[in-house]
């Protein structure tokens, strides 16, 4: 039994050496044959050639727009109120939201039997000032009578008094006589001063007279003018809204029941921001009086009218920055806008000269742009940003003459090699005007203006399409290209860059 045990555990690790070395040899024969199936090692990698599609800058001028949004307010607006309390006894057929009122014309009509009668008062109490006017000059008149024969008794008792003074010194009259008329020489003056009392006191009273009619004639006044401001009408042509007048109604003194609008003095009022708004100062520093058009879409119509700035507000508003405009519409323009519209304002901005267009896509944030320079090799130039408008940019100093890359890939660098796949006639026509090489290939078919054309047959000219539809160029430089070689003549310099050195030297098919 010990022996057969033994046996066995000696062909069990015999077994397992036996597979641990059949597995050994399958590896080392599979390591082999990866090896051998190996490429062989590479060499030095080819340059890298970026694809880019170039244009030309072309030197301009450009009359920029500012872009703005705001709403439509009124220069011109009135809050009907009435000035005095009342009930409601007359009410304009305008008097609706929207409705239209010419000016002169009757809103609405206070019960005017108060003001009536308190105008009937004021013109007694006016008659009764002025009776007492007249009495009070007559009486004056009278006083100054009284006193002016005062002043005549004093003077004949002077006399008198001088006569008996007289006779005294010459031992003629009496003592008696004399001291009798100095007594009565006394007499009148003391009536004179009393007469002079009596004017003083009869002016007087003419003047407080006189007081009382100017006060009796201002109740007249205002009497008149709160029976006229139980009436209000319309002083302009315009549009009511908010109305909240019912006609009967008991209204309180100055409460709003509406206001008026005039359509013909609309305005724009946009905001911008305070770069936009330098944009639009002049070299005073002054706002200049440009040109706008303000938009308005209602639905499918879209609706526009020109306006022009004519002003900024006076505070900056809860924003604290920025700046607020005003845009005087045409007075026609009431006839589609309405105050509160929501419009979009194109302010027509100084013209920029000798400035350039281009994509968007061509600068990155600080201005630099790519150029292929005569080496087909990038390089970078710097640009100066005046417009961002959409998906394009006004520059300065732009590389005029230049072929730029139109859009500036993460990829590409100042050094690196291009090839143009895209660009315009004009960026070819301005290159080989410079004596810039122009890559060959597919990818630069355009042919400058003036160049000789070629009669094809249609088996030649289907020949050169389907090069082209075979071609790596961009979809819209192949459309272009296939839409040129519809017709049976194309330049020579196209037919000869599509077949290469194989171009027959002579037209025809």
């Amino acid at each position: 039994m010990r022996f057969v045990m033994r046996s066995l555990t000696g062909l069990v690790l015999f077994a397992l050496a036996a597979g641990l070395i059949a597995n050994g040899v399958w590896r080392l024969s599979l390591a082999r044959q990866e090896a051998a199936e190996a490429p062989a090692p590479r060499g030095p990698s080819a340059e890298r050639v970026f694809a880019v599609e170039v244009a030309i800058p072309r030197r301009q001028d450009v009359a920029p727009t500012l872009t703005a949004y705001g709403e439509i307010v009124s220069a011109r607006r009135l809050e009907l109120r009435p000035a005095l309390a009342g009930r409601l006894s007359e009410l304009s057929p305008a008097f609706v939201d929207g409705g239209a009122v010419r000016a002169g014309e009757l809103l609405f009509r206070l019960d005017p039997a108060d003001a009536e009668s308190a105008l009937r008062r004021a013109e007694i109490a006016l008659a009764e000032t002025e009776t007492d006017r007249l009495a009070s000059i007559r009486t004056a008149e009278l006083a100054e009578m009284d006193l002016e024969a005062s002043e005549e008794r004093v003077r004949l008792q002077q006399q008198a008094l001088d006569r008996q003074r007289g006779l005294a010194e010459r031992l003629v009259g009496s003592t008696a006589a004399v001291e009798t008329a100095e007594l009565n020489l006394a007499v009148a003056r003391q009536t004179r001063i009393d007469a002079q009392q009596a004017l003083s006191a009869a002016r007087t009273a003419s003047e407080m007279n006189a007081t009382a009619l100017r006060r009796a004639r201002l109740e007249l006044d205002d009497a008149r003018r709160a029976l006229a401001d139980t009436e209000v009408r319309a002083p302009f042509d315009g549009l009511l809204s908010a109305p909240a007048a019912v006609l009967g109604r008991q209204v309180a003194a100055n409460e709003k029941l509406g206001d008026l609008i005039d359509p013909t003095r609309l305005e724009a009022a946009v905001r911008v921001s305070n770069a936009e708004y330098a944009r639009l100062l002049d070299d005073a520093g002054g706002l200049r009086e440009l040109s706008a058009e303000v938009r308005l879409e209602l639905g499918e119509l879209d609706a526009a009218a020109p306006a022009r700035l004519v002003r900024a507000a006076a505070a900056t508003g809860e924003a604290r920055t920025g700046r607020t405009l005003f845009l005087r519409l045409d007075a026609a323009a009431g006839d589609l806008f309405r105050e509160g519209d929501f419009v979009a304002a194109q302010i027509r901005e100084p013209v920029l000269e000798g400035v350039a267009v281009i994509p968007a896509a061509a600068s990155d944030e600080d201005g630099r742009v790519l150029v292929v320079d005569a080496d087909d090799r990038l390089r970078e130039r710097q640009v100066r940003i005046l417009r961002r408008t959409g998906e394009t940019l006004t520059v300065a100093e732009a590389p005029f003459g230049e072929r730029m890359v139109t859009i500036r890939k993460p990829q590409l660098g100042a050094g690196a090699r291009a090839r143009i796949v895209a660009t315009g006639e004009e960026a070819l026509r301005a290159a080989e005007a410079a004596g810039q090489p122009v890559p060959g290939g597919v990818s630069n078919l355009a042919a400058p203006s003036g160049e000789e054309m070629l009669l094809l047959s249609p088996e030649r000219a289907e020949a050169l399409r389907d090069r082209v539809r075979a071609s790596d160029l961009a979809p819209a430089e192949r459309d272009r290209l296939l839409d040129r070689l519809q017709t049976q003549r194309a330049p020579r310099g196209l037919v000869e860059r599509l077949e290469g050195e194989q171009a027959p030297a002579t037209s025809g098919g």
